[in-house]
């Protein structure tokens, strides 16, 4: 069962073309983007690294697993870009695979290392020494489920207030190393995901990007009208 949107064909194209270097500026950062202008066959570029995901999984290592998880989970996003070019896919429902994918993608490095997301929740400067490792343990395994949640469109509410309560608390900290002066990594994809999220630092960037994505959470949880599904 899908929904075909209303949105007119330019429209979509506009859109789709402006999640498209969001997607990438929200990886790479501005600079990066204008200085590689190639970047923007990134999409491209995650298939093949789905293949070589595939062909060296067998030498286990955080950085294949997570270059892997990360690529798949570009592949699919791509797809679903697509389809709602096509428009197969509601423009809500694609914003809302992809707040599911970063939040699947900023797991994974950071349950494949434990000790260095402790650190860089240290890094913070906010909570008592004694939470470090409890946090480390159990809040990428949160972001997983909630975005496994999102995906699969399984207790989906449940999902999103639980990201939105993340993100809450994520930009109150974010806030605070701001006003601080802090010059550190967010933390947000673990240590083997940074060379690819370099434009990751705290900074005015991670306030936008987290009220952005607090904002899809509310779309997210409004009811939807005049929704027609299609059967083929």
């Amino acid at each position: 069962m899908t929904y075909k949107t209303r949105i007119p064909v330019a429209v979509r194209v506009v859109i789709f073309l402006i999640i498209y270097i969001a997607m990438i500026v929200f990886v790479y950062g501005y600079t990066d983007l204008l200085e590689r202008p190639l970047l923007l066959l990134w999409p491209l570029v995650a298939v093949v690294d789905v293949v070589r995901f595939l062909i060296s999984i067998a030498h286990w290592s955080n950085e294949t697993i997570t270059n892997g998880i990360g690529a798949v989970l570009l592949v699919y996003f791509a797809v679903s870009m697509v389809r709602f070019l096509l428009g197969r896919v509601r423009l809500v429902n694609l914003l809302g695979i992809a707040l599911g994918l970063i939040f699947i993608y900023a797991a994974a490095p950071k349950i494949l290392e434990v000790e260095n997301f402790a650190r860089d929740i240290r890094n913070y400067r906010i909570l008592p020494a004694w939470s470090y490792n409890l946090l480390a343990l159990w809040l990428p395994w949160i972001e997983l489920v909630a975005g496994l949640c999102l995906i699969f469109n399984v207790w989906k509410k449940g999902g999103i207030i639980v990201i939105m309560g993340l993100l809450v608390v994520f930009l109150a900290a974010v806030i605070s190393a701001v006003i601080r002066g802090l010059d550190i990594d967010c933390g947000c994809f673990g240590n083997t995901a940074r060379e690819l999220a370099r434009a990751h630092r705290i900074g005015m960037q991670k306030i936008f990007e987290n009220l952005a994505m607090f904002v899809i959470a509310i779309l997210l949880l409004l009811p939807s009208k005049h929704r027609k599904p299609l059967h083929h």
